[in-house]
């Protein structure tokens, strides 16, 4: 969409499948590459100083709750990489999997949902960071928040789910951050 608009774009993605289907369905001015975002150097070939926005979704739940047992992560470096590539006035989009809402029960009527928060520092299942783990990881890789939003549906969304329609418009399952490199 950001290609369609007239930008350059760079996609980058570990997993071989969706870098497959973002080229199937690519358009002129995007480009994507298989890139293993978690290791050193991994993006040595992306120049400094070359982007005038980085985003990424859903991707830093994994550096807190990795995939595997065995999985190293840090995302200091991929944060290194992130503020090595944006310009000094550039801009870092961060949508992640709400801290307290994502995967939490849905319970009551369709129009008037309630949940229970089963977990938040203490957690059992360990899926997404809090917000001050994510706040702090921000700001040790050298970012500033400067806004933050939770995401709320469309209206128009409500005739075709209405259960998850009214239950995201009360618990939103999606949070986005802004963030400034300093």
């Amino acid at each position: 969409m950001i290609a369609k608009a007239g930008a350059s774009v760079l996609g980058i993605d570990p997993n071989e499948e969706s870098i497959s289907i973002a080229k199937k369905h690519a358009v002129d001015g995007a480009r994507f590459e298989v890139v293993q975002v978690s290791k050193a150097g991994a993006m040595d070939h992306i120049p400094s100083d070359s982007a005038d926005y980085v985003f990424m979704g859903d991707a830093l739940l994994f550096y807190f709750a990795p995939m595997a047992p065995n999985q190293v992560t840090n995302i200091q470096t991929l944060f290194g990489d992130i503020h090595r590539i944006l310009k000094p006035d550039g801009c870092f989009i961060s949508a992640e999997p709400h801290y307290i809402f994502w995967l939490l029960p849905w319970f009551g009527d369709v129009d008037r949902p309630f949940t229970v928060i089963t977990e938040y520092l203490h957690k059992v299942f360990g899926i997404t960071p809090s917000i001050s783990q994510l706040i702090q990881a921000y700001t040790k890789g050298g970012f500033a928040v400067t806004w933050m939003d939770e995401f709320r549906p469309d209206p128009a969304f409500e005739s075709v789910g209405p259960r998850a329609y009214y239950f995201a418009r009360q618990f939103p399952l999606w949070h986005i951050f802004e963030l400034k490199p300093f």
